[in-house]
Order: structure tokens, then sequence, then C-alpha cells
């Protein structure tokens, strides 16, 4: 009786966990690009801003492949 329920209770712990991390590191990764200022005296500031927008979409882009990856291995 409890085996039966603990794959299904263990599935929507790992639903709910991964979809918290998701939301949590995209949060992040939206604050990188909007909140900080670049520290190098030497870069320009348009430069930081792309460097910015390329560091969060392929951080969006890495996050969505785990998310897709775990998604279908976990058969969710």
């Amino acid at each position: 009786m409890i085996t039966d329920v603990f794959p299904k209770v263990l599935k929507t712990f790992m639903k709910i966990s991964l979809t918290f991390f998701l939301q949590i590191s995209f949060f992040f990764s939206s604050y990188r690009l909007v909140g900080w200022r670049s520290t190098n005296a030497f870069q320009s500031d348009s430069l930081a801003i792309r460097n910015k927008i390329a560091y969060a979409t392929s951080t969006r882009c890495l996050m969505l492949y785990f998310y897709l990856f775990h998604k279908k291995s976990l058969d969710l």
C-alpha cells in the first residue's frame, strides 16, 4: 500500500522542486541582466549590456534543456 503511494509522492515532489528551482534561477538571471553594473572600468556599457543579455539567454536555454531532459527521464 505504501509502495503504491511513494512513487506518486516522489514524482509530485520532483515536479514542485524542479519548478521552484527554475523560477528562482530565472529570477536571478533576470536580476543579473537588469540590476548589476559592470565592474570593469575598461568595458563599455553597451558591451556590458550585451554580455549580460548573452549570459541570461544562455542560462535560460541551459535550464530549459535540463528541464526538458529531466521531464523526459522522470516521465512527468
